[in-house]
């Protein structure tokens, strides 16, 4: 028995899954209403419309009916509309009743008796539908806001019989020839003509337009031809809802209760794309209708969205009118899109028929056992799973349905097909009906092999993209040795790898997968199937079609190769990886996993520098660091080999056993081909840029593969330190590296940790600390014996044979194997090694460095210093220095070591930071005065004791100076009790030298004894050691004081008489000119102003009268001249001088002066000279006054700024 001999219905027979809604044809309402496939969803949607419809009282008349592309919308409006014409409805409700019956014991579902109900009413009810799609109907030029109102009434007209296309024409002409009952007859005279108006109404209403007006009025004489020519012309007909109810109303107005219009909407959603205006036009008619029909005209719309959704995609809120108005119009909703694909196709294409089922039962019964181990799919993916599903679904597979759809679905996201394709009710029966026709002569056992569904309707289907991406598999396996088998290979490969990613995670391109969809046979023998399908895999792999990948779960699958994928492939594999760049991809993969190689280890006292190798390649540093890792994963030679070549330096980590045959290591030389070329690829243009950045995807994908299983070639590598290998080493990844390094450097360093311990410096400050400590009286006797360390160090330098051993050197010496020391416990134990006078340091060529010294220097200027064997001090010049220095510093500054080398240094340490500190501080304090010497002397003497280096030599020159210094160091200690009590806060001695200084000029007018006394005293200026004749020096002071004093008196006194003498003469004279005396400056005034100054030779000049006499003679004359110009009758602003004072005669004897200039003044009152006493004051205000006098003599009266 053949397949096609299975199926209730021809299956040759024409199935055309996708439905029109103006597609009215006779076999395509029969094949509608018989094929149509009944879900309870469209059972319940039928009656709910047809039921509301029923109700004409309703408050609302719109009909919603959403559902998503190729759901059945179409078909669910046709089968409507079917049910509700008289010539259809008789058969459409019969299937319908049919189902109903059905299903009528479950709850919830449409009874029988209800569909009774609806098929009475419709019995008696005059139903009309108009049916038209929206999109293709309306027209592109008219005005939006009267869009849905023009479709609607030309789609009336077009039901009317009228003109669709031209309103003016269909409502000033046609209408009203149809009401006066002459249409029919107008259309008869017109045929006449040999003209068909039905069809060429349009046409004639352009070209013949008087023709058809004439025609008209002759059936209709009233019919005033002239007023409507230009309309129908223009078609001008305004349109708007109210005008459109009207008509409504008038053409329902004499219908009975039981009439109904039903205007059926076919994808309205599309039309109005989320345009807000054009919803709320529809809410506004469909109102409309309802209003001006009384609930006899109704609405019905598809939609792929649902109401709320196209409100919403509308910017309409829930908040507003609008949206309660348009939900409240449609409260009858639809919603299809529950009925599976595979379910439309099982009822439509391969129901079977009663011989069919019957062997299809033999058959499953026969081959039960096959059937269930036959296919092993992924979870969610089924097989046959009953008797009854086999029968249904035979030849086809159920996975089947699930997996083309998905395949469509993707092939519509890239491009491959168009989006008509989408996984959809009729895009799975036009491919299911193919495949089936495809393989109806096969005998029963066979099956429909997934690769069957990529047929005529898919291939077919597919855009030049989808084209292009199998173009290159096409021609590739056109060269295969079995083209057929591999063109099925292809096509499955290029469906299921092209799936969406979360698709094909769970349903991989797997070996075991591709197989599955390839079994054409109930009882298909797998294994030979298998071993062709990997044949055809290996060699598309191998041609760059596809490519092998790996999941995070380890499952190897297949991936296809895009063009541009495909090039890049060819790109990579002709990349030549050198070992450099082999040598850095395995150190980022090393390191992902024991994270970055250090570049130095800490180890007891020091850290390791380390470098890295990779084949041949260095890393971490240029120079030779103290020890190599080294990771082998090529080797000529076996391990044992490279444990005997190996360097004591060298840590390797040996895995050539672990990737001799491991399949990763050719994984990891892909990676690093790929990696070098995307390194320099070029970006291109787009398509080879996502080409590229797929690889590189693919790449990182690819290197967490490599990282993981280098985890475990990394931790089973055979590590070998030197010439051992390390053994016991069970921990992983980065604890692995560590441990190993640190066995490496116990290896290398055993005598490592002997430098390191607690009590030990470990930074420079801390051996600072150590060299300068004390050395204890016990510290380094026989009971303390030389620690390893130093015994290590002893031997070296005991070996050296030159005289000078270089520090830098031992540290280095020391610092490499098998020592292993840091710098810092290196030069600690050297030090230990000069405190126990075994050896010295010697810095720049000077033996017997201090500790300060060398706390100091040894860290920072290693390489200035070296060892020597240690000098010893005799015991009897350490005796006579201790003594030396005891008498001269006294008990206080008394220095004790039981080390001679300690002593020196303490001793040094007490010169420099003490006495040589605190006796240049007093000397700073001191230096201007002449006793400064003997301090001075002093600090020379201490200073060239503190530059001696050598101790010895340093010790005699203490013992040598000691009587000298002594008497220094006691008059140091009487120059600090002078500073104290007569210098410090201007003391006696210094204002001695105040006095002294400040009566230099006054001492020039003593005489005799007075005179001696004052030169006895002026010695004090240049007194080195004034400290033994402070009393005399005072004595001599205080007569000298006394002597000036009685100077001054007799100076002052003589003034004093000079100026009341001048002072008498100027009042004798005002009296004779009649001016008043007042004006007069009186001797007291005058004098006082010259006697104030301690100068002696300015008191003595100042008994000079000449100026104070002068000046108030001017006054006495001014004011002699004041008064005869008023006598004369002259202003205020003349003045007139006596004759014989100074003016010229003349006019009688009186002279008229003016009156003197105003004048202001800045004084010059700057002076370099240092003013110390009052004559140096009065020197300086005489030359202050001369500034002033020369402009009063010049006959200005001045003002001081």
């Amino acid at each position: 028995m053949i397949l096609k001999e299975l199926y209730k219905k021809d299956i040759t027979r024409d199935v055309n899954p996708a439905v029109s809604a103006g597609d009215l044809k006779e076999a395509t309402i029969h094949t509608e209403i018989e094929e149509y496939v009944f879900t309870q969803e469209i059972i319940q949607g039928l009656y709910d419309v047809i039921s509301g419809v029923r109700e004409a009282s309703a408050s609302h008349n719109g009909i919603w009916i959403s559902g998503y592309y190729g759901s059945g919308k179409s078909h669910f409006l046709k089968y409507l509309n079917y049910c509700l014409k008289s010539e259809y409805g008789k058969r459409a409700l019969e299937r319908l009743a049919e189902e109903v019956q059905k299903t009528a014991d479950e709850l919830g579902n449409v009874t029988p008796s209800e569909v009774t109900d609806i098929r009475q009413w419709l019995s008696v009810a005059d139903v009309k539908t108009i049916l038209f799609n929206i999109g293709t109907v309306h027209n592109a030029n008219t005005a939006g806001k009267n869009t849905f109102v023009e479709v609607f009434w030309n789609e009336f007209n077009k039901f009317r019989g009228y003109n669709q296309f031209n309103l003016s024409l269909a409502q000033y002409l046609e209408k009203p020839l149809d009401e006066a009952g002459k249409f029919e007859a107008f259309k008869a005279a017109l045929a006449e003509d040999c003209y068909d108006w039905s069809l060429e109404a349009s046409d004639l209403a352009q070209t013949e337009l008087d023709y058809v007006l004439e025609q008209a009025q002759a059936q209709l004489p009233s019919l005033s031809i002239d007023s409507i020519r230009e309309r129908i012309v223009k078609n001008d007909f305004v349109i708007s809802v109210e005008k459109f109810k009207n008509e409504i109303t008038l053409y329902t107005k004499d219908k009975g209760p039981n009439f109904r219009l039903i205007f059926f909407v076919d994808e309205v959603s599309q039309f109005i794309n989320n345009h807000k205006e054009l919803l709320l036009q529809l809410q506004e008619i469909v109102t409309g209708l309802h209003d001006a029909s009384e609930g006899k005209v109704w609405v019905a719309c598809t939609a792929q969205q649902s109401l709320s959704e196209i409100v919403s995609a509308s910017q309409i809120s829930q908040t507003t009118d609008d949206y309660g108005k348009i939900m409240g119009r449609f409260e009858i909703q639809v919603k299809l899109g529950n009925t599976t694909p595979e379910y439309i196709t099982k009822v439509r294409l391969l129901e079977k028929n009663g011989t069919g089922e019957m062997e299809l039962n033999k058959l499953y019964n026969d081959k039960k056992t096959a059937l269930e181990t036959q296919f092993k799919l992924p979870t969610g993916y089924n097989a046959y799973t009953s008797q009854e599903d086999f029968t249904d679904f035979y030849p086809f597979v159920p996975y089947q349905f699930k997996l083309i759809m998905q395949v469509l679905d993707s092939f519509v996201d890239l491009q491959y097909v168009d989006k008509e394709k989408k996984g959809t009710e009729r895009s799975i029966i036009k491919i299911t009906h193919t495949a089936a026709k495809n393989c109806m002569d096969s005998q029963v056992g066979s099956l429909v092999s997934f690769d069957q569904l990529y047929n005529a309707v898919l291939e077919g289907g597919l855009t030049i993209i989808g084209q292009r991406s199998i173009s290159n598999a096409i021609s590739v396996i056109e060269q295969y040795k079995d083209k057929a088998f591999g063109r099925k290979v292809v096509n499955i490969l290029f469906m299921i790898c092209h799936m969406a990613d979360s698709d094909k995670v769970v349903f991989p391109a797997t070996i075991e997968n591709i197989v599955n969809l390839m079994t054409a046979k109930v009882d298909e023998d797998l294994l030979p199937l298998k071993e062709k399908v990997v044949d055809v895999l290996e060699y598309l792999e191998g041609e760059n079609i596809i490519r092998k990948e790996k999941s995070d779960k380890g499952i190897e699958y297949y991936n296809f190769y895009t063009e541009d994928e495909r090039e890049v492939a060819l790109l990579i594999s002709n990349q030549r990886v050198d070992d450099v760049f082999m040598a850095d991809q395995i150190k980022t993969i090393v390191e992902s996993y024991v994270g970055a190689i250090p570049g130095k280890k800490s180890y007891y006292s020091r850290n390791a520098s380390i470098g890295l190798k990779i084949y041949g390649r260095q890393y971490l540093t240029t120079n030779a660091p103290d020890m190599w890792i080294q990771f082998i994963l090529e080797s000529d030679v076996d391990q044992n080999t490279v444990i005997l070549q190996n360097e004591p330096k060298q840590l390797i980590f040996y895995m050539d056993h672990l990737l001799r045959n491991n399949p990763i290591k050719d994984e990891l030389y892909r990676y690093c081909q790929t990696q070098k070329y995307l390194a320099e690829a070029n970006t291109g243009n787009a398509a080879r840029a996502k080409a590229n950045e797929e690889f590189r995807s693919r790449a990182a994908q690819a290197k967490k593969a490599i990282n993981e299983a280098f985890k475990t070639i990394i931790d089973g590598a055979i590590i070998i330190s030197g010439q051992t290998q390390l053994t016991g080493m069970t921990n992983r990844g980065k604890d692995r590296l560590d441990s190993a390094i640190l066995s490496h450097l116990g290896n290398l360093y055993p005598y490592a940790k002997n430098a390191h311990s607690n009590g030990l410096p470990s930074t420079n400050a801390e051996l600072a600390d150590a060299i300068r400590r004390p050395i204890g009286e016990e510290e380094y006797n026989v009971a303390n014996p030389m620690s390893l360390p130093e015994e290590k160090l002893d031997e070296y330098l005991s070996r050296m044979t030159m005289t000078t051993r270089d520090v830098a050197k031992i540290v280095t010496a020391f610092d490499a194997a098998p020592y292993g020391w840091a710098k810092v416990p290196t030069i600690y134990f050297l030090n230990e090694l000069v405190r126990r006078r075994k050896w010295a340091f010697s810095f720049n060529n000077v033996k017997n460095v201090l500790p300060n010294i060398v706390a100091q220097n040894i860290m920072s200027s290693t390489s200035s210093f070296t060892m020597e064997s240690a000098d010893v001090i005799p015991a009897e010049l350490v005796r006579q220095f201790t003594a030396a220095w005891d008498d001269i510093f006294g008990n206080a500054g008394s220095q004790h070591s039981s080390d001679a080398f300690e002593l020196f240094d303490k001793c040094k340490s007490a010169l420099s930071d003490g006495y040589i500190r605190n006796n240049r501080t007093l000397y700073h304090q001191i230096e201007s005065y002449p006793f400064k010497t003997s301090l001075y002397t002093l600090i020379e003497k201490q200073e060239t004791w503190a530059a001696n280096r050598d101790a010895v030599k340093f010790f005699t020159a203490v013992i040598a100076d000691r009587e000298d210094t002594k008497a220094l160091a006691d008059k140091r200690k009487q120059l600090s009790s002078f500073y104290e009590s007569f210098v410090k806060d201007r003391g006696g001695y210094v204002t001695m030298l105040e006095f002294i200084r400040g009566n230099e000029e006054n001492f020039n007018h003593l005489t005799g004894d007075d005179k001696t006394n004052a030169n006895n005293l002026k010695a004090l200026l240049t007194d080195e050691w004034p400290i033994d004749s402070m009393r005399a020096y005072n004595k001599l002071k205080s007569a000298v004081e006394t002597a000036l004093k009685t100077l001054r008196n007799d100076y002052i006194q003589k003034v004093m008489d000079a100026y009341t003498k001048a002072y008498e003469q100027l009042k004798n004279l005002a009296s004779n000119e009649g001016v008043d005396t007042a004006i007069i400056e009186t001797a007291e005034h005058a004098a006082s102003s010259k006697t104030t100054t301690s100068n002696l030779d300015s008191l003595k000049s100042n008994v000079n009268t000449d100026q104070y006499y002068q000046i108030n003679v001017d006054k006495i004359s001014a004011e002699k001249a004041k008064k005869a110009a008023a006598m004369l009758g002259f202003g205020s602003g003349t003045s007139s001088v006596v004759s014989g004072y100074g003016g010229q005669s003349g006019n009688g004897g009186v002279t008229v002066l003016q009156q003197p200039k105003s004048r202001t003044l800045r004084l010059s009152t700057r002076t370099t000279r240092i003013l110390r006493n009052s004559a140096d004051v009065d020197a300086y205000m005489e030359n202050l006054k001369s500034q002033i006098m020369r402009h009063i003599d010049n006959n200005e009266e001045v003002t001081i700024l």
